[in-house]
Parts: C-alpha cells; sequence; structure tokens
C-alpha cells in the first residue's frame, strides 16, 4: 500500500485545519467525521481509494504536529510574540 500525501489541491486545507485544531479542538471531531462519511461515499462510486484516505489523515495530523510546535516555541522578540498572541487568539 502506497499512501499519498499532498496528492490534491485540499491537502493544504487538511494541514491547515490540523494546525487550527490545536486551538479549537472541535475541528478534530468535525474533520474526522467529514473524512469518514466523504470516504464512505467516494469508496463506494471508486472516486477515492484507502491510500488517499489514510493520506488525507496524515496532512492533519501533520497540521496538529505543526501547530502544536509553534504554539511551544517561546519568543524572545516583543514584536514576534505579539504576532503570534494575535494568530493564536483569532475567534477566541
Amino acid at each position: 500500500m502506497k499512501v499519498e500525501i499532498f496528492d490534491d489541491r485540499w491537502s493544504i486545507g487538511h494541514l491547515l485545519l490540523g494546525a487550527l485544531a490545536i486551538k479549537f479542538p472541535f475541528v478534530f471531531a468535525f474533520f474526522v467525521l467529514y473524512e469518514v462519511i466523504e470516504f464512505c461515499y467516494k469508496y463506494k462510486r471508486k472516486q477515492e481509494t484507502v491510500e488517499c484516505f489514510i493520506g488525507d489523515l496524515l496532512e492533519f495530523m501533520l497540521g496538529l504536529g505543526y501547530g502544536y510546535v509553534i504554539t511551544q516555541i517561546p519568543v524572545e522578540n516583543p514584536v514576534i510574540r505579539e504576532m503570534l498572541g494575535m494568530l493564536t487568539s483569532v475567534g477566541g
């Protein structure tokens, strides 16, 4: 089985949603639910393979990892700290 990641135009969205899920954990539940429903629907019609489904989940998990690492970086520069603070306070 060859799992393909970043194989379509939605791959960047999966990555960004993963990073967003660090701040908003409910995104994880919605993403997984959506992916399972999409896979079940498209698999019957031969539009998606198991490899692509697993690749989408890996892209999301990679985004989770990037999001976590970015939130853990200690920032000494006050300008950068303020910019990161604005990014992590979006919506909350």
